[in-house]
Parts: structure tokens; C-alpha cells; sequence
């Protein structure tokens, strides 16, 4: 899978305003620029607001970038973070040192790899 993140733009108020013009679930992608190419430190995602979750994240002592996408539903924020988790490296080459958690309540499994076990389909259709 090709990431279909947007960006980069750089991790700052004005840059969360200017990347997120329909506010919602997404997923996201933080890093550097350097040489016009654009490195991956970590992912994540908003289960109900992109814009809220980035503005969080700005202030961080190092200079970063971000690359993200909206989704219709935290859904698809999960399975857009797991897709990217595992499309940069996962715990070996980013800095999230975990796969991506589930919301609790959910049984929500990963599209790409069995971290929350083998694909129940018949609980799925519960």
C-alpha cells in the first residue's frame, strides 16, 4: 500500500489549519524534511478529530513535519494507522514501539497482520 497522506507541512498551528480544511477522523505521519525527502519518525491517528490530535502534538522540541488523511470514521483511522505502522517498519524503524492499539471496546483487527489474533470471521459478523 501507497500511504495516501498529504504534506508534508510543518508541524505548527498554521500548518495543522492550513493541512486540515474538513476536521475529522484521520491518520497521520510525523517526521522531517530533509532534502526535499520526507522521513518518518512515528505515526498515529484521531478517532474523532485530526486537527485537535496534531495541535496536541505541536510544541515538541524537535522541527517537524507532518503528512495525514481525513477518513469517514475511526474505522478507518484505525486501519489507516495500522497500514501505515506496518508500511513504515513498525517497531523496528519508527518510534512508536508498539502496533497500534485497538479503542477498547472494539474488535477491530489489523488489515495487515494477525496483533490481535486470527481473523474471527464469525465474530466479525456480530
Amino acid at each position: 500500500m501507497r500511504s495516501r497522506l498529504s504534506g508534508p507541512y510543518t508541524l505548527t498551528a498554521d500548518g495543522v489549519a492550513n493541512a486540515i480544511v474538513e476536521d475529522g477522523p484521520g491518520a497521520y505521519a510525523l517526521g522531517f524534511v530533509t532534502s526535499g525527502v520526507f522521513t518518518v519518525l512515528s505515526v498515529g491517528r484521531a478517532d474523532t478529530s485530526l486537527r485537535t490530535t496534531l495541535l496536541q502534538r505541536v510544541g515538541n522540541d524537535r522541527q517537524l513535519s507532518f503528512k495525514c488523511a481525513t477518513v469517514d470514521s475511526a474505522h478507518d483511522a484505525f486501519d489507516l494507522e495500522c497500514a501505515l505502522f506496518h508500511e513504515f517498519g513498525g517497531a523496528r524503524y519508527l518510534e512508536n514501539k508498539a502496533h497500534p492499539e485497538r479503542p477498547s471496546a472494539s474488535r477491530w483487527l489489523c488489515p495487515e497482520c494477525s496483533h490481535f489474533g486470527l481473523r474471527d470471521w464469525a465474530a466479525l459478523a456480530r
